[in-house]
């Protein structure tokens, strides 16, 4: 499915009063990615990679706020952030769909999480919070 099937389907919707979201959304990409180092020290490898992943999730959902999107589905944000900002996370598209998959697979399927996929996952979500704040930061300039 790509950006105008996720539009056409509504799981992608024209929302102008996202816009105030932002700030909220860049919080919670945060606060889960502080959750998920803190459960990669009680060896919590499974919540940890689930909140890596909320991390990454919010991140992104922050630019298509931004954009002035609302999302019903992970994978046409995913597809939305490629279509609607297609050189800023341009490198990582395609780990971010990875761990979107897996992540599907760790909360529906239950299947085990090694301690260094979450690290991958949260240096990830890291670098991707990182690249949106300073994204930010420059257009507000």
């Amino acid at each position: 499915m790509n950006f105008h099937e996720c539009l056409e389907e509504g799981y992608i919707k024209k929302d102008e009063s996202t816009k105030i979201r932002v700030e909220n959304s860049i919080k919670l990409a945060e606060k889960f990615l502080h959750a998920a180092e803190k459960n990669l020290e009680i060896n919590e490898n499974t919540m940890g990679e689930i909140a890596a992943y909320n991390s990454i999730f919010h991140s992104l959902r922050a630019l298509l706020f931004s954009a002035g999107y609302r999302e019903r589905s992970h994978y046409c944000l995913m597809v939305a952030v490629e279509e609607l900002f297609p050189d800023l996370l341009k490198e990582h598209m395609q780990a971010i769909h990875r761990v979107r998959m897996r992540r599907h697979q760790v909360q529906y399927d239950g299947i085990d999480v090694s301690r260094e996929e979450v690290k991958m996952v949260i240096e990830l979500a890291g670098e991707l919070l990182g690249k949106i704040k300073e994204y930010f930061s420059k257009a507000s300039e």
